[in-house]
């Protein structure tokens, strides 16, 4: 009923996590000129669908004195291992094309995980759905998916470039709309209009070649802004609409990336400067929209 290809409905029998990984490959391997592949697993978001021969890895582990929950955080292991099983399939992929070393591999996440997902969070998914009451933490980090804190919007990600980059630890907070610009300027891709991209090239920053520039901004808009937040240098700012009140919490990322301390009584001023920042930001919502494209903002 949901699986498509070039925007015709296809019957295909399997998993969906295999399907994807099958698709990507033999996409991959036809090619006979450089390309880019996106590959947006749907593992590990809700509802947690792993197969038996996967939930078996995990029979004899123990994870949580309450059997409901131990045995959700089992299948979401699972799921897990499943969809990490695949990517080894893709990079065994470009072995096979000898095109290991001329690929750069990127894995990354849009969000943090929610801790759990109750009996009807997944109702207008097709099928038979549970609860789930244990999956993802993003501890030792404050909150999750869908909220402003750093568990959820903080995510890990791995850039792997064989030969080309060295092990390392890049600390400095980047973005997921820096990619198209850094991806254009490796290949030395001119766009024919100028693009107004909101993320810049941080290939610099990958590569070690340079540090973080500690004054840039970053700017959400959540929820249809009603909640928006701010980060500038170490600080950031959470501006919240509850009940017709402005709540305004404000952290010092680099001392306290945990926000365990409210800072925004302590420094009404620089509280105020970023509010403003977030107005400044505001104004520039929307004004890339396509005039030919009639739908709500994406957040």
């Amino acid at each position: 009923m949901t699986w498509h290809r070039d925007g015709e409905l296809v019957a295909e029998k399997g998993h969906v996590t295999d399907l994807i990984v099958n698709e990507a490959i033999g996409w991959i391997e036809s090619r006979n000129q450089p390309w880019f592949c996106y590959v947006p697993f749907t593992a590990v978001h809700v509802p947690v669908k792993p197969v038996q021969s996967w939930i078996d890895r995990y029979q004899f582990e123990h994870f949580d004195e309450d059997y409901a929950k131990d045995t959700s955080f089992r299948k979401y292991a699972a799921y897990t291992s499943h969809m990490d099983e695949g990517i080894g399939e893709l990079l065994e992929a470009l072995e096979r094309i000898y095109q290991r070393e001329n690929t750069i591999v990127i894995f990354a996440s849009d969000n943090g995980a929610i801790n759990d997902c109750p009996i009807h969070g997944t109702d207008l998914y097709p099928g038979w759905q549970e609860a789930y009451p244990r999956l993802g933490s993003n501890l030792p980090f404050r909150g999750v998916k869908a909220q402003m804190y750093e568990g959820g919007i903080r995510t890990p990600t791995v850039v792997n470039w064989r030969g080309q980059l060295s092990p390392a630890k890049m600390p400095h907070p980047v973005h997921m709309v820096d990619w198209m610009p850094t991806f254009s300027r490796l290949v030395d891709a001119e766009p024919q209009t100028e693009p107004q991209w909101d993320g810049t090239d941080i290939w610099p920053l990958v590569s070690g070649r340079e540090a973080s520039d500690n004054n840039r901004v970053f700017y959400w808009n959540f929820k249809g802004s009603a909640e928006l937040g701010i980060r500038h240098g170490d600080w950031k700012l959470i501006r919240r609409q509850a009940n017709g009140q402005i709540e305004i919490e404000l952290y010092n990322i680099a001392e306290d990336p945990y926000e365990s301390s409210d800072r925004a009584s302590d420094e009404p001023q620089l509280a105020k400067d970023l509010s403003d920042l977030i107005e400044e930001q505001r104004k520039l919502d929307d004004t890339s929209k396509r005039a030919d494209v009639d739908s709500p903002m994406m957040n």
